[in-house]
C-alpha cells in the first residue's frame, strides 16, 4: 500500500495533468454534436435550434491553446512555467463563470468553485516547490 506522505506529495501533479486534459476535452467536444450539452454543464446554455454563439468557439480556442501549452510544458519538464500558468489560470474558472452572465449560484458555479479550490491548492504547492 502506498505511503500517505507519498500520495499527498504527488497530488499536485495529478491536478497538473488533469487540468490540460479537461481543457482539451472541453475544447474538442465544443466542435461535436455534444457541444450544447457541454455548454449547459458549464453554465452557458445555448439554444438547441441555433448555432452556438461565436464566443463559445472563441472560448474553446482559448481552452485548446491553454491546454496544449500546459501539456507541452509538462512533457518538456518545465514545471516552473506550469506552476505559474496553473496558479494564474485556475482562479479564472470561477471569475469567468461568475462574470459571464450565468444565473447565480447554480450547480455549474459550485462545480467551478470546487475545481478552483483543488486547483489553487495544487498550484500553490507547485509554486512553493519550484520557486
Amino acid at each position: 500500500m502506498a505511503d500517505t506522505n507519498t500520495i499527498l506529495a504527488t497530488w499536485p501533479y495529478a491536478w497538473a495533468y488533469f487540468y490540460p486534459t479537461i481543457l482539451l476535452v472541453n475544447a474538442i467536444l465544443t466542435f461535436t454534436p455534444a457541444a450544447h450539452a457541454i455548454c449547459e454543464q458549464g453554465g452557458f446554455p445555448q439554444p438547441r435550434n441555433e448555432p452556438l454563439n461565436t464566443y463559445v468557439y472563441l472560448f474553446a480556442g482559448c481552452q485548446l491553446m491553454l491546454g496544449l501549452a500546459v501539456a507541452i510544458l509538462e512533457y518538456a519538464g518545465e514545471w516552473r512555467a506550469v506552476s505559474v500558468i496553473l496558479a494564474s489560470a485556475t482562479p479564472m474558472g470561477v471569475i469567468g463563470t461568475s462574470l459571464s452572465g450565468m444565473n447565480g449560484f447554480d450547480q455549474a458555479f459550485w462545480t467551478h468553485v470546487v475545481m478552483f479550490t483543488i486547483g489553487t491548492s495544487a498550484s500553490v504547492s507547485l509554486v512553493r516547490e519550484y520557486w
